[in-house]
């Protein structure tokens, strides 16, 4: 009797301390299954890349010189429109669902509600407001969907350099600080206050963050993370609590998660463009794991189906060009189809490169073909919209 009483008190012991865990910041690790992924094992296809799209369709962004689109890094569409950063102009442009241009969202400057650059922006779907983020200002400006300034939140303690927006409560806040001083993730609320910070560095680490390895997940739902040239990566979720869910094992040239925090090594190792690295653009749409990694001196993808868990990389498929096209991912629609941005003014040089890609980009759309074929530095940059079916 007296054992079972004990049994009894140590249960409810469990579930009060389990209750207390869901509620508090704490308590930010829970255990999953790790899916491994190793590179090797990716399979040979002898078909195209074009063979496995899907669901294809493209827009293009209709410009002129007052708001010509220098480089595409990132897109969302929120109702009928699209908003598309140009990372290299520091320009938020507004696009209706044919293409036409209707505004940008605030501008550059010093005066109030105007920032000197901008490295990423989330929009609310619940408030309707577009947050951006500055990493010279080191704060978030807000906006209403029409572009009016709403007010601006700083950082004293750490400058972000991405962020993200967690079911339209927390500002998710990569702050690539590799110093013991800060931790890697900060979460604030949309007032700005710190919730939580998570991922802190050892002590005495070598000061140095990277833009091509670690970081979030700058598209799509769900919300990862990976440290700086690590290959393994963590999924977080709606109560900021964080799992790891992959590893890439990226084989005998591979840097090793453990040796993660040897950042000034990594650096050296750099140059001699021999070694296999995790880059810093994946995410997760339709059950798919997309990353991005670097083997020796070259970029390459994988395609990693969640469920089947077979995977397939940028050497599953016939070598003819157009997975160069479907290159740089920059977000997901309504019909949770991939966005590319792709600027056809490099078409002409491409294609010459691969023998292939004008039959393959035909076989997709033959009309976009046409319009790619007599593109020039003038022409306008479009969005293709996509799913892969393998």
């Amino acid at each position: 009797m007296i054992q079972k009483t004990i049994s009894l008190i140590i249960i409810v012991l469990l579930l009060f301390s389990s209750c207390k865990e869901e509620k508090s910041f704490e308590h930010s690790i829970y255990n999953t299954n790790v899916h491994e992924i190793k590179i090797s094992n990716s399979k040979l296809l002898k078909a195209s890349f074009a063979d496995y799209i899907k669901d294809f369709d493209y827009l293009e962004l209709k410009t002129n010189t007052d708001n010509y689109i220098s480089e595409i890094s990132k897109v969302q569409q929120f109702k009928d429109n699209f908003y598309v950063l140009d990372s290299k102009k520091s320009n938020l442009y507004v696009f209706d669902k044919n293409g036409n241009f209707i505004r940008k969202i605030g501008q550059r400057g010093d005066g109030p509600g105007e920032y000197k650059d901008i490295r990423d922006f989330v929009i609310n779907t619940e408030k309707e407001t577009i947050s951006i983020l500055s990493n010279r200002n080191i704060k978030i400006f807000k906006y209403d969907l029409k572009g009016n300034f709403i007010k601006d939140i700083p950082f004293s303690t750490f400058s972000p350099k991405h962020m993200n927006l967690i079911n339209n409560t927390y500002y998710a806040l990569y702050t690539d600080n590799s110093n013991d001083s800060f931790k890697d993730l900060a979460y604030v609320d949309l007032s700005g206050n710190i919730v939580k910070e998570d991922f802190a560095y050892p002590e005495d680490i070598f000061d140095m963050g990277f833009a091509f390895t670690g970081g979030i997940s700058k598209i799509g739902s769900r919300f990862l993370y990976a440290q700086s040239s690590s290959p393994k990566i963590y999924e977080i979720d709606n109560n900021l609590n964080h799992k790891a869910v992959y590893n890439i094992d990226l084989d005998t040239k591979a840097w090793e998660d453990e040796n993660k925090f040897e950042i000034e090594r990594f650096n050296r190792e750099l140059g001699k463009l021999e070694m296999s690295f995790l880059n810093n653009n994946f995410f997760i749409n339709n059950n798919d794991l997309y990353a991005n990694y670097t083997e020796g001196n070259k970029i390459k993808k994988g395609f990693y189906n969640i469920t089947t868990t077979n995977l397939y990389t940028t050497d599953s498929f016939k070598t003819d060009g157009i997975e160069r096209i479907f290159n740089n991912y920059v977000g997901i629609d309504h019909d949770d189809r991939n966005i590319i941005a792709y600027a056809p003014e490099y078409y002409t040089e491409l294609s010459n490169h691969y023998i292939g890609l004008n039959k393959a980009l035909e076989n997709i759309d033959s009309e976009l073909y046409q319009k790619f074929k007599n593109a020039d530095e003038d022409s306008n940059q479009y969005l293709l919209f996509f799913n892969l079916s393998f």
